[in-house]
């Protein structure tokens, strides 16, 4: 009985160091190159030519990305990074709006696999609105939204910019952008809601949109206001940000399901305030609903957590803010463009490089996720320098929680850009 006792203490222990070592191997290898997506990580659409704006990643892991001058460009690629062919005509849709020129910005997936794409429309370089479009899961535009499978919201403003777009419960898409041109010294943000089928939400705003701002009453920009990201979090409220261009100040709004500015964030439902961060980029809500702003300062990426209530959540990073750095050598070639926050709370940041895709990953408390790539920093490029990667579209997590980065692929000494997929393991 004790040599039984002592061989299965044994094998208890042996199995205990095989889990370990697993266990320790699968953290050593987060935010390396995923080899079992594209070619060693890498996937490259050639088809499609154009600079990505905006990706996600659906339930099934399919990844969708939009781009395009003039008109929508979709695509989607099947979970190993190779296009669909099933998808339109040979992995790519184009969507036209009349003879104005369109401009995707955000692309959402629903549940059931529809793909429903956001941007600006101008009739001319003075007059621009939201856009729309809904395809099936095939790549057809569906015809029951909107006008043929389109909408367009216009504003009393004429001129809208920086498109966002975000899904809400019973299928409502919400809209916010910029509502002023550059030099006009305003900070208005543009909100609309539509139903599923494309037609404006009447509980929303004033018959379907609204218009407000950041800026305190009788406050303005030196140059001009622009909104950076859009996000809703799990009460369908609406948390947009942005930035002051001219002095750099940054500003974040929450709005009620309504439309009404959320009077219990900060007292009047906007946060003007130094957050130590130079200019924003991109905005994260996790399941606590706390409000991750991102941006840029010097050879930093910075994130600032606030609560619920708008107040700077001290208990994450130093004092309410996580900083990852960069060589000083990198400030003008490294941005930051997009963030995602995984499903263990962690925050992923990515932008692009002078010499690729670059990444950032911190833990849920905001410290520097030092297991991930190299003291948390991944740097993604071509291995044999035949092409170079440029991050300016998206980052996205899938239920795997492996990191997406979608942006362009240029060939060395060659004209013309095409779309990259990079998957890195989490």
């Amino acid at each position: 009985m004790q040599t039984n006792a002592r061989r299965i203490g044994s094998w208890a222990v042996a199995l205990l160091a095989v889990l370990t070592t697993a266990a320790l191997a699968h953290a050593a290898s987060a935010g390396h190159l995923d080899r079992s997506f594209g070619h060693d990580g890498i996937a490259v659409v050639p088809r499609f030519d154009v600079s990505a704006s905006s990706g996600a990643v659906g339930a099934h892991n399919r990844i969708v990305a939009v781009g395009g001058h003039g008109v929508f460009k979709v695509t989607r690629a099947l979970p190993d990074g190779h296009i669909d062919p099933d998808f339109g005509s040979r992995g790519v849709v184009t969507v036209r709006f009349g003879s104005n020129e369109a401009h995707p910005t955000s692309v959402a997936i629903t549940r059931f696999g529809g793909i429903i794409v956001a941007g600006t429309v101008c009739s001319d370089s003075r007059t621009c609105h939201f856009g729309v479009a809904r395809l099936h899961a095939s790549g057809d535009l569906n015809p029951n939204f909107g006008d043929g499978g389109t909408t367009e919201i216009n504003f009393p403003k004429p001129y809208i910019r920086n498109t966002s777009m975000a899904l809400g419960s019973g299928g409502r898409i919400v809209l916010a952008g910029s509502n002023a041109q550059y030099n006009a010294h305003e900070w208005d943000i543009a909100l609309a809601a539509l139903r599923s089928k494309g037609s404006l939400d009447p509980r929303f705003g004033h018959g379907g949109k609204t218009v407000s701002s950041f800026a305190p009453p009788g406050d303005y920009c030196p140059r001009a206001g622009l909104i950076t990201a859009m996000a809703l979090d799990s009460r369908d409220r609406i948390v947009v940000d942005g930035e002051c261009m001219g002095n750099g100040r940054p500003g974040v709004a929450r709005f009620k399901p309504s439309g009404e500015l959320d009077p219990s964030f900060s007292g009047n439902g906007v946060v003007n305030r130094d957050l130590g961060i130079l200019r924003t980029e991109a905005l994260a809500v996790d399941k606590r609903n706390r409000i991750d702003v991102m941006g840029s300062t010097g050879h930093f990426w910075v994130v600032s957590r606030l609560r619920t209530d708008g107040g700077l959540d001290r208990s994450f990073g130093k004092k309410g803010r996580a900083k990852a750095s960069w060589s000083k050598r990198s400030d003008s070639s490294i941005h930051l463009r997009s963030g995602a926050v995984d499903s263990r709370g962690r925050i992923i940041v990515g932008g692009s490089h002078s010499s690729g895709f670059a990444f950032v990953r911190f833990k849920p408390n905001g410290h520097l996720n030092r297991r991930f790539g190299r003291r948390g920093h991944v740097m993604v490029k071509d291995p044999n320098r035949n092409f170079h990667l440029n991050l300016t579209g998206a980052v996205a997590v899938d239920k795997h929680d492996r990191i997406l980065g979608v942006g362009t692929q240029r060939r060395v000494h060659h004209s013309g850009t095409h779309l990259a997929l990079v998957r890195l393991l989490g």
